[in-house]
């Protein structure tokens, strides 16, 4: 059986329909939107067309969120039609996944939100997994997070700074990605003085400090900026996204290490950088890179380890 019939088939998505989503949604293969109709639970994929548009906006990340979005789309196509539903029974109204899921909540008697950041208490949460974390039970109780042990996206975002308002979950705050959601998943800010317990661990690590000053402080942060200084990966990324041009304090890491001074070179000096050039002349990989879009051109200093490599050394031929 041809492996595209083989998805319809185990989706129960008809050839028909999945043409007609693949023109509404032309950006997304024929894959994702099998894997799409496998969460609708409906057998004529009514809310298929819903979950393609959430995936194509990333409010809806397959694999990860599988769990969640099917269990909250049965529980609409159960409650929808029943006395005190006060949504849309078009789920097609519903602008993200956390809108829904707040709706249905609520039906059920569920968490509310809260809009007033007042009393928000900050808990940081270090745990190594979501079975050792002392919050787990909560978050599965009364958040869509996709962090919670029944979900298994824990490793992936840890740690966090977790936000309790009048003893209830209002936020979580991924030190490790910036993202900061809310109990239904959606994006929310929190002021920054409720993180002020925790900068000084935030402060010491190069990629924490580095998204903490992009995303929080949403400027220089010059308490981490020793911390940062000294990676070279992030001492680029906190040149390009926060200081927005050259930083002379991180130069010195970043001209170590071939790629990111070939990075800092195209993408901050925005022309040759001869602090960088010593150590991208070595690797051949990058010397490439840096001959073909920086120099534009025959770069004698790295040809010697360009030659090493025999692709690379033909494309240099090639086109210098």
């Amino acid at each position: 059986m041809p492996v595209q019939t083989q998805l319809l088939v185990e989706a129960e998505l008809k050839p028909d329909r999945l043409q007609f989503f693949l023109k509404q949604h032309p950006k997304l293969d024929t894959e994702t939107v099998v894997r799409a109709a496998e969460l609708d639970p409906t057998p004529r994929a009514n809310y298929t067309g819903w979950i393609l548009r959430q995936i194509s906006k990333g409010d809806i990340k397959l694999g990860e969120d599988d769990s969640k979005v099917s269990e909250v789309l049965s529980k609409f196509d159960k409650y929808r039609n029943r006395r005190g539903w006060t949504g849309s029974k078009n789920v097609l109204e519903y602008g993200t996944y956390g809108d829904l899921a707040e709706l249905v909540d609520k039906f059920e008697g569920g968490t509310e939100v809260e809009g007033d950041k007042s009393g928000i208490r900050a808990i940081l949460v270090d745990a190594p997994s979501a079975e050792q974390n002392p919050y787990n039970d909560e978050w599965e109780r009364d958040t869509k997070w996709c962090v919670k042990a029944s979900l298994g996206a824990y490793e992936e975002y840890a740690p966090f700074v977790y936000f309790k308002k009048d003893g209830k979950p209002y936020a979580l705050y991924s030190l490790k990605t910036g993202d900061c959601m809310d109990v239904y998943d959606r994006p929310i800010e929190v002021d920054r003085k409720h993180f002020a317990p925790f900068e000084d661990k935030i402060a010491k690590d190069a990629k924490l400090a580095y998204r903490y000053a992009r995303d929080a402080v949403k400027g220089r942060w010059p308490e981490a900026e020793a911390a940062i200084a000294k990676d070279a990966k992030w001492a680029y990324f906190y040149a390009k996204d926060v200081v927005k041009g050259r930083w002379p304090e991180g130069e010195a890491a970043i001209a170590k290490d071939a790629e990111w001074a070939y990075f800092y070179a195209i993408y901050v000096v925005k022309g040759r950088w001869p602090e960088g050039e010593a150590a991208i002349a070595e690797d051949a990989e990058w010397a490439h890179m840096y001959a073909s879009y920086v120099v534009k051109g025959r770069w004698p200093e790295g040809e010697a380890a360009i030659a090493e490599d025999a692709g690379l050394a033909y494309r240099y031929a090639k086109n210098s």
